[in-house]
């Protein structure tokens, strides 16, 4: 079986729990052809940059899958018959990456780079000193000259 990423874009007016039923509803489509969904992501209602569909927001929702090509061809013939998926990106990956996305961690976790933050944080610190004891010392020679 290969391991597939699949990126899914639901309507935004249904319910946030039909939503998920709606993405449930694959999983079942998969199951069935004897593959397996490991995971659900969702990632809640976001804005759309630009109308699909006449919807300016949507359900986001990313879904880990294990199956064979059978049962991906079955979901992807079933999406584009659905009226409740707006898009949808599935990509077979090589080699699956068990930590969840970027997207569904908290905010304060996606800061992996702390330190480097840091680090540019005392840079910028030193250089606006310098600046200012040049301002300074420009300053007063002014005032010596006036």
């Amino acid at each position: 079986m290969a391991h597939y990423k699949s990126f899914m874009i639901a309507r935004q007016d249904a319910a946030s729990t039909r939503s998920e039923t709606v993405f449930d509803t694959y999983r079942g489509v998969i199951e069935r052809n004897g593959g397996r969904l490991d995971m659900i992501e969702m990632w809640g209602v976001k804005s759309l940059a630009y109308r699909i569909k006449r919807s300016r927001k949507a359900h986001f929702a990313l879904l880990d899958i294990d199956a064979p090509p059978a049962a991906m061809a079955e979901m992807e013939r079933q999406i584009e018959t659905s009226e409740e998926v707006l898009r949808v990106v599935t990509l077979r990956v090589e080699d699956p990456a068990p930590e969840t996305a970027p997207m569904a961690r908290p905010l304060d976790d996606r800061r992996d780079n702390d330190s480097a933050l840091d680090a540019l944080q005392t840079e910028l610190n030193a250089y606006s000193h310098t600046i200012l004891d040049e301002l300074r010392k420009l300053n007063a020679y002014i005032e010596e000259r006036s």
